[in-house]
C-alpha cells in the first residue's frame, strides 16, 4: 500500500524534528505562522489543526510557543496513558446541534435536577 509509506515517513522525519532544539523551535514557529495566516485568510483547517488553534486560542499569545513545544516534547516521549487520551476525548465531545453543547447523554455537572410538583399546583396524568 503506497499511501500508507508517505505517512510513516513523515512521522519518522517529524520525529527526528521534534528531538532537535533549534529545529523544534523553528517548527514550532513555523507552524504558530501557519495557523494564524490561516485564520486571517479563513481557510479552513485539516481536523488535528482545527483542534489545535483552538486549544492555543485559549492560551495567552506569550505562551504559545512554549506551551506548543512543551506539548511536542511531550508527544516525542510517549504520549500520554490511554486513560488521559481517553479524557480527553471525552471533553471535545460535543452534541451535534451546533453551538457548545455537551453531547446528549453526557453526566450533568450539579444539581439533581427539579424537585417537587411541576409549576401550577397540579399533577399531570397519563393516559
Amino acid at each position: 500500500m503506497a499511501s500508507d509509506r508517505p505517512k510513516g515517513v513523515r512521522a519518522t522525519i517529524t520525529r527526528g524534528i521534534v528531538r532537535v532544539p533549534f529545529l523544534r523551535r523553528l517548527y514550532v514557529r513555523r507552524m504558530l505562522k501557519f495557523l494564524e495566516r490561516s485564520k486571517r485568510k479563513k481557510r479552513a483547517l485539516p481536523k488535528e489543526l482545527a483542534e489545535l488553534d483552538i486549544a492555543m486560542s485559549k492560551v495567552p499569545k506569550d505562551r504559545r510557543m512554549a506551551m506548543l513545544e512543551s506539548a511536542l516534547t511531550e508527544g516525542a516521549q510517549g504520549g500520554a496513558s490511554r486513560q488521559m487520551r481517553r479524557a480527553a476525548d471525552r471533553q471535545k465531545r460535543q452534541s451535534g446541534r451546533g453551538g457548545p453543547r455537551r453531547r446528549p447523554g453526557a453526566v450533568k455537572q450539579g444539581g439533581a435536577g427539579p424537585a417537587g410538583p411541576p409549576p401550577g399546583g397540579q399533577q399531570t396524568r397519563r393516559r
